[in-house]
């Protein structure tokens, strides 16, 4: 749980996201675009293709990518297409959100 993903929209066109290592390292990489429904790039604040790649992309890096391909959609809409101007997601509220989103799912299925 020591890493944010940062982006800042500066207009038109894909956005660049860069991974943020906050362990004291000072590491930083950019975001590896997954290519599932945009070759154009990231891009967030609506819920598009670009912000579908931004959530994929970002799950991947953080989850499983069996895990990443399942909760990817609700998590675009919760995270990406959220955000306005500056995107700023950080590692732990994702690993939190996934644990609600499966606690749901186990919840669900035992009252089935």
């Amino acid at each position: 749980m020591n890493k944010i993903y940062m982006g800042v929209n500066t207009g038109p066109g894909p956005q660049d996201v860069v991974v943020f290592y906050t362990d004291g390292s000072k590491r930083t990489h950019p975001l590896h675009h997954i290519v599932r429904h945009s070759l154009d790039g990231f891009q967030w604040g609506y819920g598009g293709s670009g912000p579908a790649d931004l959530a994929l992309s970002i799950l991947c890096d953080c989850l499983s990518v069996p895990m990443a391909h399942k909760y990817y959609q609700a998590f675009k809409f919760k995270f990406v297409a959220s955000a306005d101007r500056q995107l700023y997601i950080k590692e732990a509220d994702i690993l939190d959100w996934i644990g609600e989103q499966e606690n749901k799912e186990k919840q669900n299925e035992e009252g089935a």
